[in-house]
């Protein structure tokens, strides 16, 4: 068994990539407007979320960039996020360009993350969702964000109760309360220098691509602490096991 990995910044990596990071209650919520906004385009998608009570947590980023920048068509599908410094340039060139130009020279668009207050609960599981909208860059909506928000598509979570703990594990992806029991005494029982004090509460499990899960402690506090960590199992394996998981330190 490999050793596994113990990150800090974890929960804000993944959050870039998995929609992650709501741990970390921001200082710049989303406006009301903004929320409004936002909501009305994810009802429109999933009426089911029109029964949210509101927001667990948001964020709000304000546009960073330079006049003249222009969003590509990948961006406009949801893929990755890369700007063009010239407009009519070939991808190709675009990267060419954006890597010859100083840091201080980028292009974003204003960005909102909402993670929605559970709209159901059944059986100790709160079914939450998360969004991740942006603005354009110029025209009225840069500096009326309420005017041009475009969302991603939503990713759902659950918010579990475990029978061992006061803190609700963040579940996104399918897995069994036995086996979130599981993941968290594989967690305890790992050799770290985190005190376990530090880490003995699960805070977040996430499936992911490639039969591969990363899982997230802390403390009682039930923020997220250094304890963070991958796994991979078998494809079809029985994830209420124990021997069904093995701890890496990779992620493929």
């Amino acid at each position: 068994m490999r050793r596994p990995i113990f990150l800090a910044s974890l929960p804000l990596l993944v959050g870039g990539l998995s929609c992650f990071g709501e741990e970390y209650i921001s200082p710049s919520p989303v406006s009301e407007a903004d929320y409004l906004a936002i909501k009305t385009i994810v009802v429109g998608r999933h009426p089911e979320l029109a029964a949210s009570p509101g927001i667990k947590y948001s964020h709000f980023m304000p546009s960073v960039g330079t006049p003249g920048c222009e969003e590509t068509d990948e961006d406009k599908s949801g893929g990755k996020t890369v700007w063009a410094a010239v407009t009519g340039s070939s991808m190709e060139e675009i990267q060419k360009q954006l890597e010859s130009l100083s840091p201080q020279v980028s292009c974003q668009r204003p960005q909102a993350d909402i993670y929605f207050e559970p709209f159901r609960e059944h059986a100790g599981r709160g079914d939450g969702a998360f969004v991740r909208c942006k603005a354009p860059v110029q025209g009225p909506a840069a500096a009326e964000p309420t005017l041009g928000w475009s969302c991603d598509p939503v990713v759902f979570r659950q918010y579990v109760e475990l029978d061992d703990q006061e803190c609700k594990v963040t579940v996104v992806g399918e897995i069994s309360d036995a086996g979130l029991h599981v993941i968290k005494n594989i967690g305890l029982a790992v050799e770290s220098e985190v005190p376990l004090e530090e880490r003995n509460v699960l805070i977040k499990f996430q499936r992911m691509r490639n039969d591969q899960a990363f899982a997230i402690f802390g403390s009682e506090s039930c923020l997220a602490g250094e304890g963070s960590f991958f796994f991979r199992h078998e494809p079809d394996a029985n994830l209420d096991l124990a021997e069904s998981w093995e701890l890496t330190n990779d992620l493929r």
